[in-house]
């Protein structure tokens, strides 16, 4: 997970789950994680049919997050927010569930319950770059252009060497743009 949250290149983070994947062939989220870093989407579908087969033995958490993802992914946001919220809820300590609902909720214009969200993952682990720079989008749209600047910076300081500048340079970018 340390490499999706630093923006590592989506072959990276793959690498990685596929060494999960051969660490552990019954571990249904590095499966999943191999089916989404797969490009083009469709030669991942094997691997996102074996995490939704492998799913069904997992504990119930990671079966509802799971889920969660799915139906995210299938534009069913609404029934994601459901179990997620629950999901934080049962588990208030994951930062994994805190991310996802915040994503969920920042996708969905719900600014104020994604920015708490991210702010509780943070809370849990500042170390990396994808929450603050997530934050600072919110920020951003809640026209906290300072503050959106300043995570944006925190969030390039934290992000992998070879990482794409769009999550972090275009933010901050767009900060300046938008305060005028």
């Amino acid at each position: 997970m340390s490499k999706l949250e630093s923006f590592e290149p989506a072959a990276k983070v793959k690498e990685a789950a596929a060494q999960a994947v051969t660490a552990d062939p019954d571990f249904a989220f590095a499966h999943y994680l191999v089916a989404t870093t797969t490009q083009p989407a469709a030669e991942g579908k094997p691997s996102m049919d074996k995490a939704l087969a492998l799913a069904k033995n997992a504990s119930p958490g990671e079966q509802r997050y799971l889920e969660a993802a799915m139906l995210n992914r299938s534009s069913k946001p609404r029934e994601a927010l459901a179990i997620l919220t629950q999901l934080r809820a049962d588990f208030p300590d994951d930062r994994m569930v805190a991310m996802l609902l915040g994503q969920i909720q920042l996708s969905q214009g719900q600014l104020d319950l994604a920015k708490g969200a991210f702010e509780k993952a943070i809370a849990l682990d500042a170390t990396t770059a994808r929450a603050h720079a997530l934050l600072g989008n919110v920020n951003l749209l809640l026209g906290n252009y300072g503050k959106a600047r300043e995570l944006f910076e925190t969030a390039k300081a934290k992000k992998a060497k070879d990482a794409a500048p769009s999550a972090v340079f275009y933010g901050i970018a767009f900060s300046h743009l938008y305060e005028g």
